[in-house]
């Protein structure tokens, strides 16, 4: 009797030592585990609309001015650029 309790032991032993445990593996354990990879959800990604800039027109203005006599003369003043025509 004693010789059956020391054979089992060293077969638990023998069997630890393996790296079998004292339990038998569960069939949990040795399952490879079933990975999902997750679907990625398109986020909404918002690109800024143009908005559509308002350039200035340029104004243009003409008034004459008053001249000495025999002398002719136009001023003519616009947003861009000033010209002043002497004759």
């Amino acid at each position: 009797m004693k010789n059956a309790v020391f054979v089992i032991y060293i077969l638990l032993v023998a069997n630890y030592a393996s790296g079998g445990g004292v339990l038998p593996p569960s069939p949990q354990a040795t399952t490879s585990a079933v990975t999902s990879t997750p679907t990625p959800t398109p986020s909404a990604s918002s690109t800024p609309t143009p908005t559509a800039s308002s350039t200035p027109t340029p104004t243009s203005s003409f008034s004459p001015t008053p001249a000495s006599p025999g002398v002719a003369s136009r001023s003519v003043t616009s947003s861009t650029h000033s010209t002043t025509a002497s004759k």
